[in-house]
């Protein structure tokens, strides 16, 4: 059986490696690079960040423990990041070499379904190339959610994915959203000494949790001096030459050096073909 997989993050490697084990013949389409939100912007490279910021934090509490630790303990941002790289690569080339073990075959591009068990990749070269499959898995996975009120810009108006690029700390930091991503983000830069204000649309953090768990990481976000903002809505948000300033609804105004714009996820199911083929999809994609 020929198995073609649009994707290759955790579902779609998985399963690539898996059937392939199992005796099919394994094409695996990555526009980008191996190993999907989770290894390159996601999973790996937070918890990397929340590893060095952990160090920091047992570091500063050296003195505790009778431990004469002279002069200041502070984050080298561009070492911390160089560190996190390493860290990605490695895995990246893993993963590579588990699929060359496995005898699947990798295409770069960006993959479309132009018919039934046929999919056309375009390469970033420009050039074409025709996979066919006798089955299709779809693991496209997902991408930091957009609103219009916050263009992302890489440079003040900030995704997970550029903050996971940073190279210099700013002095504060406004972060939309309190949820997984935005909490995480919340405490890795407050130990590294960013002035952080959250600010939630619903009435606590990590609404989807069970609101016991919530309580407790509010607890932890006031110990670490993270300031959170809920229930209240952000009505405009501009860039000034200052900073980014923020206008709640209620007539409220906020600024901060940066603002990172951690809203939820959307789905990478548009423009694959589906449509052509007669999938429909929800709301959401």
């Amino acid at each position: 059986m020929r198995l073609a997989i649009i994707g290759s993050g955790p579902g779609g490697y998985f399963a690539a490696v898996r059937a392939a084990q199992l005796g099919a013949s394994v094409t695996i389409i990555e526009k980008a690079e191996v190993g999907g939100t989770c290894l390159n912007c996601g999973c790996i490279p937070t918890k990397t960040l929340s590893a060095s910021a952990e160090a920091l934090r047992k570091a500063r509490q050296l003195g505790e423990y009778g431990i004469d630790c002279s002069g200041e303990v502070r984050p080298d941002m561009s070492r911390i990041m160089d560190r996190k790289n390493k860290v990605v690569s490695t895995q990246v080339r893993g993963i590579r070499s588990l699929l060359k073990v496995r005898n699947v075959k990798l295409v770069e591009g960006r993959g479309r379904l132009i018919a039934p068990g046929r999919i056309e990749v375009e390469k970033s070269d420009g050039t074409k190339e025709i996979v066919e499959a006798d089955k299709v898995i779809i693991a496209t996975g997902s991408r930091p959610a957009r609103m219009p009120m916050f263009p992302f810009d890489g440079e003040n108006i900030l995704s997970s994915d550029d903050a996971l690029n940073l190279t210099k700390l700013p002095r504060s930091m406004i972060i939309i959203g309190a949820g997984v991503i935005g909490c995480e983000f919340a405490c890795i830069f407050a130990e590294f000494g960013v002035e952080i204000i959250m600010v939630e649309l619903l009435d606590r953090a990590v609404s989807t949790e069970d609101r016991e768990i919530s309580e407790v990481l509010e607890r932890e976000l006031k110990k670490k001096k993270i300031k959170l903002l809920t229930g209240v809505k952000v009505e405009k948000v501009e860039n000034r030459p200052d900073g980014m300033h923020v206008f709640l609804a209620g007539g409220k105004e906020l600024a901060a050096e940066k603002l990172l714009v951690s809203i939820g996820r959307q789905l990478n199911t548009e423009d694959i073909g589906l449509e052509a083929l007669g999938i429909k999809m929800g709301e959401r994609g």
